[in-house]
């Protein structure tokens, strides 16, 4: 996205930065349509365009990522409502109708955000960790993503995995949250998304899996067309259902 006005397939997106004080909006797209509000997560920029013909659309910095402090998830939690309500104090913006979606580290903060919080409508998770504990060993790039994260092994300090995993707060997750992962995926197993789904249904929460048959982690980048519209298409239409525009 550019850092100015952008006439994108004849719509308008007006893409700015705004310093929240804790983190820094990189990318705040406003569409002309609507009072309600779809903030994305930072890997999920490419399905900006899409929601923004029906939705204002903000994409916050995944602030806090990588970071060595044990609260990184609450770090970058923290700054990406701040990006919100930097674009809410705009005006304009319906705060009963709000969505969050985002893939991969996007989605690990869209699982954390809705187990922490009941401000959105609607959630979308894409390619997502759910657990910190089985995700190590498993992934495409071995151990070093939990212990460049946390610096924890399942034997050594399974609280401290457990205590940073959006699953441990499942009973706390009360928006609807449509799951979407690809069943090739390498580095971040379908098996995540699968623990998600179902616990959520065990608890008898509005939810949804659709998993994408031989399609990898790059799906929304470089997937099968078919696939890729298909995947558009839940996005919105979950958005949608939960979120109608009119």
């Amino acid at each position: 996205m550019a850092s100015d006005d952008r006439d994108l397939s004849g719509k308008t997106f007006l893409v700015t930065g705004a310093n929240t004080g804790i983190g820094r909006v990189t990318a705040e797209t406003l569409a002309r349509r609507g009072g309600k509000v779809f903030l994305a997560c930072r890997s999920e920029e490419k399905a900006a365009p899409v929601l923004a013909s029906r939705y204002r659309v903000v994409v916050p910095d995944m602030a806090g990522r990588g970071a060595s402090a044990p609260h990184q998830g609450l770090i970058t939690m923290e700054a990406m409502l701040a990006g919100l309500d930097a674009a809410i104090a705009r005006g304009g913006v319906d705060e009963a109708r709000l969505g969050i979606a985002g893939g991969s580290y996007g989605g690990f903060m869209t699982n954390w955000a809705v187990g922490h919080s009941d401000r959105f409508k609607a959630a979308v998770t894409m390619r997502s960790v759910v657990n910190m504990a089985t995700m190590f060993g498993v992934s495409d790039v071995g151990w070093g993503l939990v212990i460049d994260e946390l610096s924890a092994t399942p034997w050594g300090d399974l609280d401290r995995l457990m205590r940073f995993s959006p699953i441990t707060f499942v009973e706390d997750i009360n928006t609807p949250l449509l799951i979407l992962h690809s069943d090739n995926d390498l580095r971040c197993p379908v098996e995540e998304a699968e623990q998600l789904f179902s616990a959520l249904k065990y608890l008898q929460r509005e939810t949804k899996l659709v998993r994408f048959e031989g399609q990898s982690h790059e799906l929304s980048r470089s997937g099968h067309p078919r696939s890729r519209v298909i995947r558009l298409r839940e996005i919105v239409g979950w958005f949608e259902q939960y979120m109608p525009v009119g």
